[in-house]
């Protein structure tokens, strides 16, 4: 019984050591990466949108992205021995374990609206030949790509 009580003990000390950052990164870093470009194509459509009907353009551009990732855990034992003699000899030993866990990831972005030349770069920089051809060659049709007005 002991045994296994001192290498529970020392498993949940060896996990309390160890980090779990590094193995977050091949995780998280593609689910970033799609989140931040579906949210810039769904900018970019509404403010297409916007030009359409005579309204201002809003570009807010991802400048960071920071995790903040955090376990804890507890544990705790107890035992409790008792002799009663009052009607016979009885000898009672009660025992408790307790263990808890937490896990946080807090995500914080920070986002930038983009003004003067950023933003001019953005709305009047037009698509160069070179981004259109990578797109007829991913399979893409012609129709799908409107080249003129």
């Amino acid at each position: 019984m002991w045994s296994k009580a001192g290498s529970l003990l020392l498993s949940f000390w060896v996990g309390a050591c160890s980090s779990i950052g590094p193995a977050t990164v091949s995780r998280d870093r593609p689910d970033y990466v799609n989140a931040i470009g579906m949210s810039w194509e769904r900018e970019t459509l509404l403010n297409i949108i916007k030009l359409r009907y005579g309204h201002a353009p809003v570009f807010l551009s991802v400048t960071q992205v920071v995790t903040g990732y955090q376990f804890q855990g507890t544990v705790g034992a107890g035992l409790t021995a008792s002799n009663f003699t009052a009607v016979r000899d009885v000898f009672g030993v009660t025992g408790v374990a307790t263990a808890q866990g937490q896990y946080t990831d807090r995500p914080t972005v920070i986002y930038t609206p983009l003004t003067g030349v950023d933003f001019l770069d953005k709305l009047m920089t037009p698509i160069p030949p070179s981004a259109i051809l990578f797109v007829l060659q991913a399979g893409y049709s012609r129709q799908a790509i409107p080249l003129t007005s």
